[in-house]
């Protein structure tokens, strides 16, 4: 389970849940991908760009399982 909002429900659950500053997993996670993409040995794929506003589209897309890259919702 992946949450952005609901801490208590992943409680609930059993799921650990990292916020990067309590365990320190995320800022160590981001500072050895950094090095990585730096060095041109780490790349994640794009499938598609959609803007916020077409949010829905972007999770009908996800739903079909024939992704091959991410979906990236473009903010702003």
């Amino acid at each position: 389970m992946i949450t952005l909002a609901d801490f208590a429900g992943a409680e609930r659950h059993g799921v650990h849940f990292s916020n990067g500053f309590a365990d320190g997993n995320a800022f160590h996670a981001l500072a050895t991908i950094g090095e990585l993409v730096e060095a041109g040995k780490f790349w994640l794929p794009v499938e598609r760009t959609f803007p916020l506003a077409d949010i829905t589209e972007a999770h009908h897309a996800s739903e079909t399982g024939h992704v091959r890259g991410r979906l990236v919702l473009i903010v702003g």
